[in-house]
């Protein structure tokens, strides 16, 4: 098993080398209601394993930046994104009150993001 764990290990490190350039660009996902969400994109340009990286609610997708484009070095396609009322997303500056509206729609606009 050891041995197994090893050659991927290699495999993984031929295949995606830490050095690869990596660009990134930002994107609108586009809501069922309408709504767009800002997102950026990290990538080598190759086909290859996703993630999405969401942020706590005191930040933006801009505090993944680093970490994003280490992962995205390391030969992963990364995606962050602002949540409606945050950053550049739809409702960003929505008072606290009314943030409950928009909160409630999360899980769809993740589900959306997911799906881009």
């Amino acid at each position: 098993m050891r041995r197994i764990a090893a050659v991927a290990a290699v495999v993984a490190a031929l295949a995606f080398p830490a050095h690869a350039e990596v660009s990134k660009w930002n994107v609108d996902v586009k809501m069922a209601d309408g709504a767009k969400l800002r997102a950026t994109i990290y990538s080598q340009g190759r086909r290859v394993p996703g993630l999405l990286l969401l942020h706590q609610c005191n930040s933006d997708r801009r505090s993944w930046d680093a970490l994003a484009t280490s992962l995205a070095k390391a030969g992963l396609s990364v995606m962050t994104m602002d949540f409606r009322g945050y950053g550049e997303s739809a409702g960003a500056g929505t008072p606290r009150e009314k943030m409950a509206e928009l909160q409630a729609k999360w899980p769809s606009d993740v589900e959306t993001a997911w799906a881009f």
